[in-house]
């Protein structure tokens, strides 16, 4: 036991962890598909975040 805990835990976690996202991506990308034919463009959050400064921080990818 010891040694699966001091060698082992980590590399299997980390391999189930990458198998289950492998499995997931299709279904999180039709999903996102989905989302964005019905609600429009952006699917994920855009917006400006207040900070200390004097401008807001914009949080969308694509305005410069």
């Amino acid at each position: 036991m010891n040694f699966y805990r001091n060698h082992l835990k980590r590399p299997l976690d980390v391999l189930a962890a990458s198998f289950g996202l492998l499995l997931l991506a299709p279904l999180l990308a039709l999903l996102a598909l989905l989302i964005r034919r019905k609600l429009g463009r952006p699917c994920c959050f855009a917006g400006n975040v207040p900070v200390c400064t004097e401008n807001p921080l914009n949080t969308s990818s694509s305005d410069p």
